[in-house]
């Protein structure tokens, strides 16, 4: 994979997992706000997002990791997939909250170690 478009999953990665965390942040509000409608559009969210986060970093951790060798970041990776996994399963909106941000922390800063050893093997 040429090293402008692993750069730009990465920052999409990276952009998606940041997205999960400032929705995380935001619900409380919003469903103090507006109950019924956030609670049902807070599901829906991390449904829809979920794919597009574990499909960016399969993507852009598998054929980053055959250039630079580097298991930590996809090990973070993996991590946070898992913990977005058990984010999805959760039964408490409290537990659902905290392990999707957690996720998302661990998920950006794989993609932002990924792309910094990415652009070191470019050079």
């Amino acid at each position: 994979m040429p090293q402008a478009r692993a750069g730009r999953i990465d920052r999409l990665g990276q952009a998606l997992s940041l997205a999960c965390a400032v929705h995380c942040a935001l619900v409380p509000l919003v469903l103090t706000l507006l109950p019924l409608a956030a609670a049902r559009a807070a599901e829906a969210f991390h449904f829809v997002l979920a794919p597009f986060v574990l499909g960016s970093a399969l993507v852009a951790f598998v054929p980053a990791y055959r250039r630079h060798r580097s298991l930590l970041p996809a090990s973070l990776a993996i991590g946070g997939c898992l913990l977005l996994l058990g984010a999805l399963a959760a039964r408490s909106e409290a537990r659902e909250t905290l392990l999707a941000v957690a996720a998302s922390a661990l998920l950006v800063v794989a993609h932002a170690r990924n792309r910094a050893l990415c652009h070191r093997c470019s050079r």
